[in-house]
């Protein structure tokens, strides 16, 4: 004797249909949560990938971890890598390593031969430099 369920609709009107943007949706989830991240030198910051504004374009933060405060360490002046500027080789690159991230996508701390802080953002418009001085004071 076969088996049946009867909570499977019969017809398409008994279905439960979901809206297309709830089944695929770009960034997927989990993309918009902190990637990269990584100690200062000293210990005294964290910096790691974010995009604030929930998408696959992401930017530096800092977070200082005496005073608990966060900031924008660097954001590309040109908007960074994008779909636009990126080569075939890059894509495919991009495309093995399952790499979906654009804006900055990666970055690096110096090491310096002084006290200061500095990451390295390598970007279609060349290598960047980006000392950290301070978290800006708030009014």
């Amino acid at each position: 004797m076969p088996l049946t369920d009867n909570t499977i609709p019969q017809n398409a009107e008994d279905s439960i249909l979901f809206p297309i943007e709830e089944i695929v949706q770009s960034p997927l989830p989990g993309y918009v949560g902190p990637t990269s991240i990584s100690f200062s030198a000293d210990d005294s910051l964290v910096t790691y990938l974010f995009s604030p504004d929930h998408t696959l374009s992401r930017k530096v933060f800092a977070f200082d971890l005496k005073s608990g405060r966060q900031e924008l360490f660097f954001g590309p002046p040109d908007g960074g890598l994008d779909e636009s500027n990126i080569s075939p080789e890059e894509k495919l690159r991009r495309e093995r390593l399952r790499e979906r991230g654009l804006g900055v996508t990666w970055y690096e701390w110096v090491k310096t031969g002084s006290t200061r802080k500095a990451i390295m953002v390598p970007l279609p418009a060349g290598l960047y430099l980006q000392e950290f001085h301070s978290f800006k004071t708030r009014a």
